[in-house]
């Protein structure tokens, strides 16, 4: 450990680990990080690191002394996940889970993501294994990884994609990802992921019976552009505009890995002279083009000059300054870029010629935005907060740049309706809600009538004008893209509107089932942006006090029946989830019984076939014969255990599925009763009295009897953050104010590891719990998420924080600085 002074450290985002240059990442005991320099180590790779020098990292990393629980991973920690996995294809789709929610993904909900690919499934599925596992590798001594250390030199190791699922050769585990998933020896052919290359593998040997992988993009043309690449451009060209295909469709949708394996091997072992296309699908073989350009060693836009061709989408002269890039890209990459370009040029020229699609080849953008340019390994993160700048550059490349083809003509947008920059007339609505997230959309419309909706940005606004539009329609919210199109906006081409005001109210008097047979319904209650309205314009025209009183307690009354059916199912799943892994742990001991017992068992035969005497024979029999009784009972019980499991993982994912319905029903009675109750303070009621009533539901006051009311009620603590909350307040000092009060009594402070912490007194000790800030609220525990620090306070006051920690069975019962 020369020069290191290293301590064990916990990570949330993946960090780079300075020895083997693979990334360290999960929720346990994964690393080290020297606290000198700073730089961080594979908990395998610490022993290692007296190789390197203790250098101050040029940029800092976070890390945190204690552990941080995969329940407070955020959505951008779980894409950043999955980028260092291999697996950022899958970003959107698998993004907007939590990383507990993660966990229950299987075959069958993949399917309903649209993820059926086996290779695909079985590859997501073991990440997800090996996230659940991710602190339970057995370590090689110091003494074996150094025996090993050297041998790496030995080795002609390449950085591979496998299409396949491969097992690593030193630790027995699988290969992470479908793309760049480790390393191979291009001389012995051993697979191992990129850490375990660098903690201890077999010398280099030549070994019969292992596969040397070749590479299908090895075989290249006289102008050096792999024939994969050259091939494929010829024949989705030729065979596409014969048939007439939808090439965007052909690009955009994915062929099966068994069909792209079939062709790339193809590409392996057939002559370039003899290379005939016709036995394969379009798809197919657009499925081997979009792979060659993913799994090259560096994608066609250099890695190296990825920094300068994001800031370029951020320049004001953003076309000059990419084509003072290109132009600056080796001879040999240019030629395979300007033949995909040409390309992809060519295509977007078919569909508007040949299948009369106008406008910008948008359905193009997404699927090359990762195949052109993607940055270098220990910068991969930057894919989760980069995607719309490199939609913007494929943009700018397609649309700016020559490639020495005729480009399709682009109409004019209509005078007055059509913006660089979005829709001008949309300012003038109140159910355009401008940049919104995906999940406020969904939590203001959870729960209301068929037909309720708004407006929001898409999320490639910036780069594309798109909005999206969000309406309530069978018990489910729905989303549809607005497309900016250079003949107006619309759902799809072949309908445009003016202006996304034109279109909302064409389907206010239309049935949407004209875009989608299934959506029979209109665009019926707009929401309105200004007064935040959680509930059809209508309803909020209420003139009666008395009236919205009586709806404010009904709100809060089914808000705190589902609230208390949530956390009852909560806890259920808590419970499952701990006899699942009580009953797998009985599993593997089954499963170890029966290996012992049956080496014994042939032990016994062997041994029966020496005895002489048959009353031996025939006690050797018999002890046989009880044997494989006690291997058939243990069988028998880790079936019937597998079969409880199974039971009992079909549970789960009922309460899953009922969870996942009632947290936007939740979401949206309590942001209905944060809008009612400022309509009555707006309307002369006291917040005093609102609380007083929902917290003992008493009678409702008329507005005249408002002013007697307000002086014999009283603010209940919890709403007065004066009383709990101190922003400064030190540890040391939360102890000594909390330590003589009575139990349940708390204070809130600040925190520079977490946003708050909630200190609190009981049995003469004083507990503190961190509190986490996610994009929906602030939390002590997934999946209870408040929208403010106050509903936090509130729901604990009289919930248990038991059912997070059986530790803490108490209520929030005494604010620490409320005056008797």
């Amino acid at each position: 450990m020369d020069g290191h002074k290293v301590v064990s450290v916990y990570f949330c985002s993946p960090v780079v680990c300075s020895h083997c240059g693979d990334y360290i990442w999960g929720s346990g005991e994964v690393g080290v990080q020297c606290s000198s320099c700073k730089q961080c180590f594979h908990d395998e790779c610490q022993v290692f690191c007296s190789k390197s020098e203790c250098l101050p990292l040029k940029a800092a990393v976070a890390t945190f002394s204690s552990p941080k629980p995969l329940s407070v991973w955020t959505p951008e920690t779980v894409k950043e996940w999955l980028a260092v996995v291999n697996l950022y294809r899958y970003m959107e789709q698998l993004g907007n889970f939590t990383a507990e929610e993660i966990f229950f993904l299987d075959k069958e909900r993949l399917e309903e993501l649209r993820i059926s690919d086996p290779f695909v499934q079985q590859s997501i599925l073991n990440t997800i294994d090996e996230l659940q596992q991710r602190n339970e590798k057995k370590y090689l001594s110091f003494e074996e990884k150094n025996a090993f250390f050297d041998n790496f030199q030995q080795h002609e190791f390449v950085i591979g994609s496998f299409y396949d699922i491969e097992l690593c050769i030193r630790c027995s585990k699988p290969l992470l990802g479908i793309v760049h998933q480790g390393c191979q020896c291009k001389a012995c052919g051993i697979i191992v992921h990129r850490q375990c290359a660098r903690l201890g593998v077999p010398r280099c040997e030549t070994r019969a019976n292992r596969r040397i992988r070749n590479d299908f993009l090895e075989r290249t043309n006289e102008n050096q552009i792999p024939l994969a690449i050259s091939q494929s451009v010829k024949a989705i060209e030729q065979r596409g505009v014969a048939e007439g295909a939808d090439l965007y469709d052909v690009y955009r949708f994915s062929a099966k890995t068994e069909d792209m394996n079939k062709l790339k091997e193809y590409f392996e072992r057939c002559s370039p002279n003899e290379i005939d296309l016709s036995s394969f699908d379009l798809r197919t073989i657009a499925g081997v083009l979009k792979a060659a350009l993913k799994e090259s060693e560096d994608s066609l836009l250099p890695a190296a000059m990825y920094a300068d061709f994001i800031d370029a989408t951020e320049n004001v002269r953003m076309s000059q300054r990419v084509r003072d890039l290109l132009a600056a890209i080796p001879a040999t990459r240019m030629a395979t870029l300007q033949l995909v370009m040409a390309h992809l040029v060519r295509v977007w020229r078919h569909q508007a010629e040949a299948r009369n699609v106008s406008g910008e080849p948008r359905q193009l953008y997404p699927v090359f935005s990762h195949a052109l340019l993607r940055p270098p390994w220990n910068g991969i993160c930057k894919l989760v907060y980069n995607g719309a700048k490199h939609l913007s550059l494929i943009r700018c490349l397609l649309l700016d740049c020559d490639w020495n083809e005729r480009r399709p003509q682009i109409a004019s947008a209509p005078s007055g309706g059509v913006s660089a920059f979005g829709d001008a007339a949309l300012k003038n609505v109140d159910w355009y809600f401008g940049n919104i997230s995906k999940e406020d959309a969904s939590f203001i419309l959870s729960g209301l009538a068929d037909g309720a909706y708004l407006v929001r940005d898409s999320s490639t606004f910036q780069e594309m004008g798109d909005y999206t539009l969000s309406i309530r329609f069978g018990g489910t919210n729905k989303l549809i893209k607005i497309s900016k199109f250079d003949g107006g906006y619309g759902f799809h081409s072949g309908h445009l509107f003016h202006s996304v005001v034109d279109l909302v109210e064409f389907y206010r008097e239309h049935s949407l089932e004209h875009y989608q047979e299934t959506l029979k319904t209109k665009l019926l209650f707009p929401m309105s942006r200004h007064s935040h309205a959680l509930l059809p314009e209508a309803q909020l025209q209420q003139e009666s006090v008395s009236d919205v009183f009586n709806l404010l307690l009904v709100i809060n009354k089914r808000y705190m029946e589902r609230m208390k059916e949530y956390d009852a199912w909560v806890e259920e799943r808590h419970r499952l989830t701990r006899e699942i892994q009580h009953s797998m742990t009985a599993v593997e001991a089954f499963k170890e019984t029966i290996l012992m017992l049956n080496e014994h068992r042939l032990l016994n035969a062997e041994m029966a076939k020496r005895v002489q005497k048959e009353e031996d024979r025939l006690f050797m029999t018999r002890n046989l014969d009880d044997i494989q009784k006690r291997i058939n009972d243990c069988t028998a019980k880790e079936d019937e255990i597998k079969t409880a499991l199974s039971e009992s993982n079909k549970r789960i994912r009922e309460y899953e599925a009922k969870m996942l319905l009632q947290r936007p029903e939740i979401a949206s009675l309590l942001r209905q009763r944060q809008v009612w109750f400022r309509w009555l303070v707006n309307n002369g009621i006291s917040e005093q009295e609102i609380v007083q009533s929902l917290d003992d539901n008493a009678p409702v006051p008329a507005a005249s009897a408002a002013a007697d009311y307000i002086m014999r009620s009283e603010l209940p603590r919890t709403f007065s953050e004066s009383d709990w909350l101190r922003q400064s307040l030190q540890r040391e000092d939360a102890v000594a104010i909390l330590r003589d009060l009575p139990d349940g009594a708390y204070l809130v402070r600040g925190s520079d590891k977490y946003a708050y912490v909630l200190s609190i007194s009981l049995r003469g000790d004083v507990h503190h719990c961190p509190i986490h800030r996610t994009d929906r609220g602030v939390t002590l525990a997934a999946p209870l998420v408040f929208g403010s620090l106050v509903e936090l306070i509130q729901h604990y006051s009289h919930e248990s924080l038991g059912k997070h920690n059986k530790a803490l069975d108490t209520t929030l019962s005494r604010p620490a600085f409320a005056k008797d």
